[in-house]
């Protein structure tokens, strides 16, 4: 018996490892027949052109089951809608069983595919490329498909709708799943890491670049074309949503839900259109976000409609870059895009809004309506701590906080576009914001605001009770400004600030130099400058310009396009009263220019000329001058970039009176000793001198004028260059000198009725003069006088008598000027 049981044994052995080496031999010499009925199979089921380049097939550990393999896969999509293909794969694997392939049993072990693409288009007719399974009919309707495990690696997936203009671009999708045909019902099931690149709604995007990880179950009916999305996760980042929902194509309708009980708010940014959530992108937060979003697409409709809900608690939000912080941030918001599903009827609103900055509270709501043209509504309450406010914005470099606190009562419904465009009939604000102990730089410039209000009305607000200093300078001001809100978003109305400014001390030159800086002039077209237009009524005690220091300034100031005009003036100075009419242009920080009307009353010469460092020149300098000066100037000239006095634009003419005057120790004078028979030249005193001095072309020029003084009447006239070369011409007459030298004289001496006056000038520099008889002057003197009698003896001939004559000197009699 044992020997009977053994045999048996040993042929069955045999026998089965003979069929394995039959069957064995037959797929290796049948290896094109065995693919060619995988195909033939598969094109029962499958409306598509696949097109491989290569194919082989081998065997798993267990005979009969195969693997076939093909790499670069084309399968071109249905309906013709589009010359993409539906999918690309550089590599395809099959696992399957031959028998149950023979039996017509299509359970496939294991489909994998790597490096490659699907692309589902819809076209705006709504026939779409990846309905590539045929129609089920009797012959086939109890079809079942089985693919125990798909595997995928590195694959990337695109929907695009151009009917309803959605596109779904996911991309390096790596993970495993299940997929099944039984009957009509498609059944498949997908664990997988993805980047979701982008997910588009309309002109809004969604979901950018985010890393992913999902647990989707999809069902879908072969026949209608319906799925249905069972409860399936996603997780973004750490968090993770709840989602479900069902889609009708033929319908062209679909919902999904979305849920999550805990998320961050960045996450939930996710969801929101890129447009709303672009300039939060930067910041970190923790706490946690629950949510609730619902998507309906309706036949009827050529949009979703989408509703969400959500919640902050406890949120912390940080400035990555400063590390400020808003604490215990909580709020209840919503989002919706309306009744027609798009951006104008978009509205998302913020309510409750609770915050602490540095443990101080602030309250309010927000809420933005219509993204295709934004209108802003909200409402600020509370305390707000400026400088960690200003490190978390962190958006203004010109602009740095350090300290001080704000007191917020804040109302706005407006639009953007009427913001920008100053529209006051629709723009709605109030309330008021005051300040205290706020310490900040503007540029360069150390402010110290120790308080003061803003009051808003609508496009204008109003500035009360503003003190302030700026390092030397103070300042008390109130005012008004006009257009804030169309100047600060760079609209086309210019922002208008009138104040009415008082201080005890100004300090301009390092007030120009904070504020009027090169990055000024830069002309940098990456950020377009304000445009403002300042009017300022000051009332200064005292107020401080290089070494000049003015008392009792009072009068207008303005500022508009970088140039400063002042249409009156009054201060005090050199113990005199100066009223100016100014324009100071600094459109060129190279080259300022200064146009100038001044009126200079009973000003101290002796302290005008230490003011203005006697001018440069050591010539006649403060020690030799006592008098009141009464000057009427008309000037314009130019400044380099540190604001000094460039000499060769210097254009000047001066109507000047020396009232009570006295030269004292001028050498020149005192050089005049050989020629004047006294000797009180050391102290020249005179009652009134008046002339009109011009300067131009670095020359000073002073015409003739007569000098009565303590020592002779004097006439004086000639030039002065700004390197210091003179050219002085002086009359005195003969009486008061002592008896001249008749050969050097000679030519020199001019006869005017019953006395005699000699010429004498001063020629040379500064430092290296003389001083001569004038023969020359007198030359010119009588040839002029013969020009004139020659002139006069004919027009009495002629019986005439000019015309021009008279006129003049009625003029002279009677004449006035209104300047």
């Amino acid at each position: 018996m044992k020997r009977i049981v053994k045999r048996v044994f040993i042929f069955f052995f045999l026998f089965i490892v003979s069929l394995i080496i039959g069957l064995y031999a037959f797929v290796v010499t049948h290896e094109q027949e065995i693919l060619s009925l995988f195909e033939k199979e598969a094109n029962k089921y499958i409306q598509t052109e696949i097109h491989i380049k290569s194919k082989s097939i081998s065997f798993w550990e267990h005979f009969p089951d195969i693997s076939i393999h093909f790499e670069n896969v084309r399968i071109k999509g249905s309906n013709n809608v589009s010359e993409q293909y539906l999918a690309h794969f550089s590599t395809l694997d099959f696992d399957f069983n031959l028998i149950e392939i023979i039996q017509k049993k299509y359970k496939i072990h294991k489909i994998y595919a790597s490096n490659g693409g699907v692309f589902l288009y819809i076209n705006e007719e709504n026939e779409n490329n990846y309905t590539f399974f045929k129609s089920s009919d009797t012959s086939s309707s109890d079809v079942k498909f089985d693919i125990q495990l798909i595997g995928l690696e590195n694959i990337d997936f695109l929907y695009k709708n151009d009917s309803t203009e959605h596109v779904f671009a996911i991309q390096q999708v790596t993970g495993k799943g299940k997929f099944s045909i039984d009957n009509e019902l498609l059944k498949t099931n997908l664990i997988a890491s993805s980047f979701i690149q982008n997910i588009s709604i309309g002109n809004n995007l969604y979901f950018s670049d985010k890393n992913t990880s999902l647990d989707i179950t999809y069902l879908h009916n072969l026949k209608n074309m319906n799925g249905n999305l069972a409860a399936s996760s996603l997780k973004i980042n750490k968090s993770t949503f709840e989602l479900n929902g069902e889609v009708q194509p033929e319908n062209d309708r679909y919902y999904f839900n979305i849920t999550s009980k805990k998320t961050n708010l960045n996450t939930l940014f996710s969801l929101l259109p890129n447009s709303i959530i672009e300039p939060f992108q930067k910041y970190k937060s923790s706490g946690e976000v629950t949510f609730v979003t619902k998507i309906l697409k309706k036949t009827e409709d050529i949009h979703p409609s989408i509703h969400a809900k959500f919640n902050l608690d406890k949120m912390r939000l940080i400035e990555p870059t400063t590390q400020a912080e808003i604490n215990s941030l909580s709020l209840n918001g919503s989002f919706s895009n309306g009744k027609l599903r798009n951006n104008s009827t978009s509205t998302l609103s913020l309510n409750s809004i609770k915050g602490l900055i540095n443990n101080k509270q602030f309250s309010g709501n927000l809420e933005i309506v219509n993204f295709d043209d934004l209108e802003i509504k909200t409402d600020l309450n509370g305390a707000i701590d400026l400088a960690p406010l200003s490190k978390f914005i962190n958006s203004n470099q010109i602009l740095n906080v350090k300290s001080g606190f704000a007191e917020l009562d804040f109302h706005l419904d407006a639009k953007l576009s009427d913001l920008k465009n100053g529209d006051n009939n629709k723009i709605n604000t109030f309330g008021e914001i005051s300040f205290s102990e706020v310490n900040f730089n503007y540029k360069n410039a150390p402010i110290n605001l120790k308080n003061g209000s803003l009051l808003f009305n609508n496009n204008n607000i109003s500035a009360n009770n503003f003190s302030a200093t700026i390092k030397n300078s103070d300042f008390n001001f109130n005012g008004t400004i006009i257009n804030f809100f169309p100047s600060l978003m760079h609209g086309k109305k210019e922002m208008i600030i009138d104040l009415n400014c008082n201080s005890k001390h100004l300090q301009v030159d390092s007030l120009l130099k904070y504020f009027i800086t090169d990055d000024d002039f830069a002309n940098d077209k990456k950020s377009e400058p304000l445009q403002y237009r300042i009017n300022v009524k000051a009332d200064a005690q005292t107020l401080h310009f290089n070494q000049f220091k003015l008392e009792k300034f009072v009068g207008k100031v303005a500022y508009h396009n970088d140039i400063v005009t002042m249409p009156k003036v009054v201060f005090k100075e050199a113990n005199g009263i100066i009223e100016v009419q100014a324009k100071i242009d600094f459109r060129n920080k190279e080259n300022v220019k200064v146009q100038g009307i001044a009126d200079f009353n009973s000003v101290d010469v002796k302290q005008l000329f230490t003011l203005f460092n006697n001018f440069d020149q050591d010539f006649i300098v403060a020690n030799n001058l006592e008098g009141n000066l009464f000057l009427d100037v008309k000037t314009n000239f130019e400044l380099n970039k540190m604001y000094q006095v460039i000499d060769t634009s210097i254009v000047l003419e001066a109507a000047c009176k020396i009232q009570n005057g006295k030269l004292l120790d001028f050498e020149p004078m005192q050089n005049l000793s050989k020629f004047i028979k006294r000797g009180e030249l050391n102290n020249i005193s005179f009652s009134e001198i008046a002339n009109t001095i011009q300067i131009k072309n670095n020359i000073i020029t002073i015409p003739e004028m007569d000098i009565s003084s303590s020592v002779s009447e004097i006439t004086v006239s000639g030039t002065h260059t700004f390197d210091q070369k003179i050219n002085y011409k002086l009359k005195i007459p003969m009486k008061n000198f002592s008896s001249p030298d008749k050969d050097a004289s000679f030519g020199a001496i001019e006869e005017k009725g019953n006395s005699s006056i000699i010429h004498l000038k001063i020629t040379g520099t500064t430092d290296n003069y003389k001083i001569a008889y004038d023969t020359k002057a007198t030359s010119e003197k009588l040839n002029q006088n013969l020009k004139d009698e020659i002139k006069e003896f004919k027009n009495i001939i002629k019986g005439k008598i000019e015309q021009d004559t008279i006129k003049q000197t009625e003029l002279e009699e009677d004449e006035y000027f209104d300047f």
